[in-house]
Order: C-alpha cells, then structure tokens, then sequence
C-alpha cells in the first residue's frame, strides 16, 4: 500500500535532508543541542505504523461495507491506493471542508439485514462480487464474516486469502456503531485490530451537528498501538457556518502521538481559518508544533518542548521559516532538522487519516 511506503520511506528522506544541509551559520549557541529530533520522530513512527498491518483488510472492509451494507463512499481502489497529496501543508487550509463531515458520518448509518446475521461472506473472483460461503461457520451471531485477501498493484483481490474480519452491529442508545475486528490467520493467527466506529448527529433545521469516532487498537503482530479519533462538526443551515474538529490519537510503545485539526466556516465572509496541533508526548515530556492557518493559506506558530519555546513559525508558498523565540535566526543545520520534526509530525497524522477505515477522499 503506498501509505506504508510512503510513511516509511519518509524518515529516511527526512534524514537525507539533514545530512545534506551545510552549517553556514556563526551562532556559536546550539539550541537543539538537547533535543532529540530523531527520537521524536521514531516515536511518532512507532505509534501509527503498525496500523499499517490492516491495510489490506481495511480495503476490503470499506468495500464490503459499501456494496453489501448500503455505505455512501466510494470502491474505487486503484484510485485511492494511488492518490496522495503532493503538499499536505498547502493542502491543510480548508481540508475540514473538504471532507465534508456530515456525509463521512452518514456513510455508515447501515444496518446488518437479518438475513446476513451469522453468516460469512467471500469473494467470487469470476463476478468480482461479494458472496455467502454456507460451508464457513463461526461468524458473530450479531454480525458478517468477511474473507480478506491481498490486493496486486492495480488494487484487485488476489489470493491467497490472508483472514477474516468479523463485523458486529453494538448501536447504543444515542450511537449508532459497527463493532470490527481483524483477524490475520496466514501464518498463524494474530488479533491486528479491534474497534468501534460510531456516529451520531442531529438536526432540527436550523441548527445540525454530527459527531464520528473510532476506539480500539491496532496491531502488527508485536507492537500494538490504541487509538482513539474523534470527529465532529457543527453548523446553522439558516447562517452556513460551520465550525469542525478532527483529533486523532495513538498510544504507541513510544509515546502518545495526536494530531488535531479545528477550523471554522465563515459563510458571509466566505474564509475558513484552522488550527493544527500536534504533540508527541513521552516519557512525560511534551513536543508540541501549533499552526494557525490563514484564510490566505500563510501560517503562524511554534515548536516548544518540555515547556520552552524552541523556534517560531511562518509558512508561506510552502516555505518554513524559522527564528528564535529571542530574535535571530537558525544555522542552516538548525533549520534542517527543525523542518525534518515538524514535516514528521504533520504527514503521518495526515496519511494516517487518509487512510483510516470508513474516512475516504
């Protein structure tokens, strides 16, 4: 999948960045001579990568939840498999709107049939469609079995089948939520993932709000990594505003990495404005980057750590410019590594929740 590529090949771009940035600077005074870049960033990668073992699985489940259960978004893998976003900075002013919250949250307002209760379902690859083996037994009694396989290059099953995901209908009361679990079994069988996806909303046609959230784990078979994402948006249908929220969370063996995004909708000015926070905390420490975009696209902010402030923020036409807190410029190794943390610390929340299940572009 090219998220697990991408994300793994980046700290090894990052890293040839630094290295091939030449110190021109005369400041004698190191500021990052304590600060463990490097660290931070291996923490950040050890909290979402092992999320990369479901992919193939999760694939599968936003098909299969699509055409079998009535969800809104879109199948087309080799398209979502190849489309990225060249310049996830540039792209972050507006990007609540983009995902248009209330139809990610409306997607999967399904119901399992009756009929499809307890039962296990496989892939024909003659028909290229979903359906009923009644020679598999052990699906939930509250939910589906689904067979998941590889996908090749183009984004098409291939076998050999690789396990199962088992999806159970938990609604509350005020919730609606689809219970997952994935199960790898080639190989030996491994819990790679466990959790629940519930919306909720309201509307009384002035004012709407719609809430999503994902809760459980991931795994890779060794590290395990709990998540906790939450996704909200809120509007007046008599005004068109709108303010929304997406806060992503990983509790990995390193390290609490989150990633949070607010923004608001101006319908009379016609502007949005958004925050980014993002933080990895460990060993009871906090590294925090803030950036408050500008309906412009420009962006102010800083990078602080373990309380003190590191460096200060602007970005325009995708160039990052640093200074110290103090006045005064960064060397251009000190620049170097700055912009390795802070590209770090936004792609993977950014890939992560591009691709997270039922959340797609």
């Amino acid at each position: 999948m090219k998220r697990a590529r991408m994300m793994r090949f980046l700290p090894l771009a990052l890293a040839g960045l630094m290295a091939t940035a030449c110190d021109s600077g005369t400041d004698p005074e190191d500021v990052l001579k304590d600060f463990d870049a490097a660290g931070i960033a291996r923490a950040i990668e050890a909290a979402v990568v092992p999320a990369d073992a479901s992919l193939d699985a999760t694939w599968v489940l936003n098909d299969f939840v699509s055409s079998m259960l009535g969800g809104a978004f879109g199948t087309d893998r080799q398209s979502r498999i190849t489309h990225t976003r060249a310049a996830p900075l540039e792209s972050l002013p507006g990007a609540l709107a983009s995902f248009d919250l209330r139809a990610i949250a409306l997607a999967t307002r399904v119901e399992i049939p009756a009929d499809m209760l307890g039962r296990t379902f496989v892939r024909d690859f003659d028909s290229d469609s979903w359906v009923l083996d009644e020679t598999r037994t052990g699906a939930p009694a509250d939910g589906v079995r689904v067979a998941w396989y590889a996908t090749d290059s183009f984004g098409e099953y291939v076998l050999p089948e690789l396990g199962y995901i088992d999806i159970t209908d938990q609604d509350t009361a005020t919730m609606e939520r689809l219970g997952v679990l994935i199960v790898r079994t080639a190989g030996g069988t491994v819990t790679l993932a466990d959790f629940v996806y519930g919306v909720s909303g309201s509307d009384d046609g002035v004012d709407w709000s719609e809430h999503g959230e994902m809760v459980g784990f991931f795994s890779d078979g060794t590290s395990q990594v709990d998540v906790d994402h939450q996704v909200d948006a809120s509007g007046s249908s008599a005004t068109g505003d709108e303010t929304s929220s997406i806060h992503l969370s990983f509790t990995g063996p390193e390290g609490v990495y989150r990633w949070n995004l607010d923004g608001s909708w101006d319908q009379a000015a016609g502007t949005y404005d958004e925050s980014l926070v993002v933080s990895l905390t460990r060993d009871d420490a906090a590294t925090i980057l803030d950036l408050a975009f500008a309906p412009d696209g420009t962006a102010t902010g800083s990078l602080t750590s373990r309380g003190v402030t590191i460096a200060l923020i602007s970005l325009a036409n995708q160039v990052m410019d640093f200074t110290r807190p103090g006045g005064g410029s960064f060397n251009a190794e000190q620049t170097s590594q700055l912009e390795t943390l802070v590209l770090t610390m936004v792609l993977y929340g950014y890939f992560a929740l591009t691709s997270t299940p039922f959340v797609g572009f």
